[in-house]
């Protein structure tokens, strides 16, 4: 059932990405061709004008792609199984937690793909087809190939993170006791993800305190500065790539661990939450 779920989801979210990809596209392919002629009529202001003109807009879109993704997936999480529309998804045969993965894997797939399709559409807008964040790595030191896999995962995962989050303060204030309208309900989700947000910083803490326990020795014995500057001084040192490989991959690999449990609970409260308190009234 789950993946009838996923497929019914996607169906749904097909319709309003088709068009924002289409318009993406279109645009930066008119960027594209306005570039291609101000290069070969370098000479004619009026194009150079118009290429500036629509790799504005082109670059502006960009970000609006992004932004309007996110909070299009919060919302139809929202709208869907926490408004009127809830009434009809709640009724099926399916357990809870069912509807919150299904939410949650369409939205984050949805997400990386228009973050890929922004990603083209900037390189087709400039005509400059490489990928600069290889460089960065490059000049960076950063060359194992393990290092960059637990960075992407760490970055991946960062989406369904971000959108547990949403969902489950979403969860919380519009499963809290009472009677009231949306916009009450609204208002207490905000209030919710404040505190859900505090909550995520207290568990960061936490967790650079036991990193730089692991890395550094107890962060409450004295000289504590002192111990971390060292530790970094050591991997400036020639023949220190290793260590700085190894430092970095400890880093990404417990961003890692921390997100994907983050993820987790945010996941559980949410399906707690819609479980046993909503109310549809």
């Amino acid at each position: 059932m789950l993946g009838k779920l996923i497929g019914y989801d996607n169906r749904i979210q097909s319709k309003f990405f088709g068009g924002v990809y289409a318009v993406m596209g279109v645009l930066a392919g008119i960027a594209a061709v306005l570039k291609a002629l101000n290069e070969h009529f370098n000479h004619v202001i009026v194009l150079q004008y118009a290429y500036q003109i629509a790799w504005v807009i082109c670059r502006a879109a960009a970000i609006a792609v992004i932004v309007g993704s996110i909070i299009y997936v919060i919302a139809l999480f929202r709208n869907n199984l926490l408004k009127d529309e809830g009434y009809f998804m709640h009724t099926l045969p399916v357990p809870a937690w069912q509807l919150y993965v299904s939410k949650l894997v369409t939205g984050t797939v949805w997400i990386v793909v228009s973050i890929v399709v922004v990603i083209l559409a900037y390189m087709l807008g400039s005509l400059d087809f490489h990928l600069p964040i290889l460089e960065i790595l490059r000049d960076s030191g950063v060359e194992e190939l393990k290092i960059v896999w637990l960075a992407g995962i760490a970055i991946f995962l960062s989406i369904p993170a971000a959108l547990s989050q949403f969902y489950a303060s979403f969860s919380i204030g519009y499963t809290w006791e009472g009677k009231g309208n949306s916009r009450d309900r609204d208002i207490l989700s905000v209030v919710a993800l404040i505190f859900v947000y505090i909550a995520q910083q207290i568990v960061g803490m936490i967790t650079l305190g036991l990193f730089i326990t692991f890395q550094c020795g107890s962060i409450f014995k004295p000289h504590l500065l002192e111990r971390v500057i060292a530790v970094l001084n050591t991997m400036d040192h020639v023949g220190e790539g290793t260590k700085f490989n190894e430092y970095l991959c400890h880093l990404m690999g417990t961003v890692s661990v921390e997100t994907f449990l983050l993820c987790v609970a945010f996941g559980v409260v949410a399906v707690w939450r819609m479980s046993r308190h909503l109310n549809m009234e």
